[in-house]
């Protein structure tokens, strides 16, 4: 009895321990994301000014 009470909250520390590893690799792959998004439009943002400047001093 004692052994498999003691066992129990272990096995619910370690399932909590691999769900909040999980929540943490998709929150890190959600903001990966999102910064690479941002650096995707910024990135043509500024091409899209360049451009026009360009062709405004021309």
């Amino acid at each position: 009895m004692y052994k498999r009470e003691s066992d129990i909250p272990e096995f619910i520390s370690e399932v909590r321990i691999a769900m909040m590893k999980e929540r943490l690799n998709f929150m890190v792959s959600l903001c990966f994301l999102v910064t690479l998004v941002i650096a995707f439009l910024t990135t043509i943002k500024t091409m899209y000014r360049t451009r026009t400047i360009a062709v405004g001093d021309s």
